[in-house]
């Protein structure tokens, strides 16, 4: 029964630290943000590595911690 808010819990905090590292990441040639959100909005890897910030980016990034909040959301009900 816990199974299933632990796996939301730690895809969040995954999700949360691929934002919270993205320009470290980036400044070590790293992309980890979904690549299939990023083709979505026309950035490209090179748009990250150069640090380009852009209307895009910031709705990918949007769309990214979205989704951890919506997990943190499933964590928090199933954790009783």
């Amino acid at each position: 029964r816990a199974r299933v808010p632990a796996i939301a819990l730690g895809k969040a905090i995954q999700l949360i630290n691929i934002l919270r590292d993205a320009a470290p990441d980036a400044a070590l040639g790293r992309v980890y943000l979904p690549l299939d959100m990023l083709a979505s909005e026309n950035v490209s890897n090179e748009d990250i590595l150069n640090l380009q910030s852009s209307d895009g980016y910031r709705r990918v990034v949007r769309k990214v911690a979205d989704r951890a909040g919506e997990l943190l959301a499933e964590a928090e009900i199933g954790k009783s």
